[in-house]
């Protein structure tokens, strides 16, 4: 599902237009609360000249393992979005990371298609409590994105086990 698909579903449902900054504010933070739940995994490339600490990518919230040559390679440490090896050398960095923050309207968030409900209730819920944030509907529409994400990631993650 795209941002416009979103927005049109959550616009039927709260019965106003929802202007292109509220849906890019509302779908990020969806996406930040999606985090790493969202199991978006990346390999990096990382060329260490010396012990000195070397960028990952930004968003970056777990490290899977670490080759150099095609062997694993277990002599490093992160801190932070930074990491430093021992040798100097060429590494490959599996990571996990944040889903990117979206753009533009015409974007699709950058998860499992599994999350998209989950952040088309999310934007449902931020319009309901920008109105009113007493509004129940948008509470209950709050934590019904909460069960919604617990539920994909519980999907996405006996289907990684196979």
């Amino acid at each position: 599902m795209n941002l416009a698909q979103i927005r049109q579903s959550a616009e039927m449902y709260c019965g106003v237009a929802i202007e292109d900054d509220m849906l890019l504010q509302a779908v990020n933070e969806a996406l930040e609360q999606i985090g790493d739940l969202a199991f978006i995994d990346e390999e990096v490339e990382v060329t260490a000249i010396d012990a000195d600490w070397n960028d990952l990518p930004e968003g970056t919230t777990s490290i899977i393992n670490v080759t150099q040559n095609a062997a694993p390679y277990q002599q490093w440490q992160t801190r932070g979005y930074k990491i430093k090896f021992v040798e100097p050398g060429t590494y490959i960095v599996a990571l996990q990371r944040m889903p990117n923050k979206v753009e533009s309207v015409t974007e699709t968030p950058e998860c499992h298609p599994l999350f998209h409900q989950a952040i088309g209730t999310y934007l449902r819920s931020f319009v309901k409590l920008t109105k009113d944030d007493t509004n129940q509907d948008g509470h209950n529409l709050k934590q019904e994105f909460k069960e919604q994400v617990a539920r994909a990631a519980k999907i996405i993650m006996s289907n990684r086990k196979r």
